[in-house]
C-alpha cells in the first residue's frame, strides 16, 4: 500500500447497482448533486475499477446492461477477464497491476503530487468539493482514488462532470497509455474514458 487504502477484501458490502441507476459503488453515497439523474457510464466505470471480489462479479451482468453497444464493445474484454472463474487469480493481478506499480497508481494525486503537502491538500480540496455536491466519500477510502472520483462524477450533471473529467484526464491518459503498454485487460476503462 503506497497513497491510500490497501486493497485487500472485508467483510462490508462495496457494490450496489440498483435496477436502473448505479449508486455508490465505491465509496460515495448520493445527496442531491442537483438533481440531475446519475450517469450510470462512470459508476460502471468505477465498478469495473474496483478490487475484484464475488460480489463484483454477480453485479457484471448489471453493470453491461447499463452501457451502450460502443462501450460495451470497448469494455467486454475487461467484463469477460472480470467474469473468469478464477478470483483469487483475479484478485492477485489487481494487486500487481495497481498496488505494486506507482506508474498504475489508482490514485490521481499521488501522480500529480507524490507525496508532497500539495497532496494533502489537493485531497482537502477534493473531498470539499464532493461534500459542495451532497455526496459522501468513504472514509475509509482517499478522494483522490479513482474509482470514488468517477462514481462521484457519475452523480453530477454531464457538464460539470466533464469539466471535472478534463481536469483529470492528463492523468487518466498516463494511465491508459501505461496499462496499455503492460498489456493490461483495465487499459479499455481508460480508453473509454479519453473518449468522453
Amino acid at each position: 500500500m503506497r497513497g491510500g487504502m490497501d486493497h485487500r477484501p472485508d467483510t462490508e458490502p462495496r457494490h450496489t447497482l440498483p435496477d436502473d441507476v448505479p449508486d455508490a459503488v465505491d465509496g460515495v453515497t448520493a445527496g442531491s448533486a442537483g438533481g440531475q439523474p446519475p450517469q450510470p457510464l462512470y459508476s460502471v466505470l468505477s465498478l469495473l475499477l474496483t478490487y475484484p471480489d464475488a460480489q463484483m462479479a454477480q453485479f457484471l451482468p448489471q453493470a453491461e446492461a447499463l452501457l451502450d453497444a460502443a462501450q460495451l464493445a470497448r469494455l467486454r474484454p475487461l467484463l469477460q477477464h472480470l467474469g473468469g472463474p478464477d478470483l483469487i487469480a483475479l484478485q492477485e493481478e489487481y494487486v500487481a497491476t495497481f498496488d505494486r506499480r506507482p506508474a498504475h497508481s489508482l490514485y490521481l494525486f499521488e501522480h500529480i503530487h507524490g507525496a508532497s503537502r500539495d497532496r494533502g491538500q489537493a485531497m482537502v480540496d477534493l473531498r470539499e468539493e464532493y461534500l459542495r455536491h451532497g455526496l459522501q466519500p468513504d472514509p475509509s477510502e482517499l478522494p483522490d482514488y479513482v474509482p470514488m472520483f468517477l462514481e462521484f462524477l457519475g452523480q453530477l450533471p454531464a457538464d460539470a462532470a466533464r469539466a471535472l473529467l478534463d481536469d483529470a484526464i492528463h492523468v487518466l491518459a498516463r494511465l491508459h497509455k501505461g496499462l496499455s503498454e503492460a498489456g493490461s485487460p483495465y487499459a479499455c476503462v481508460f480508453e473509454v474514458l479519453r473518449s468522453l
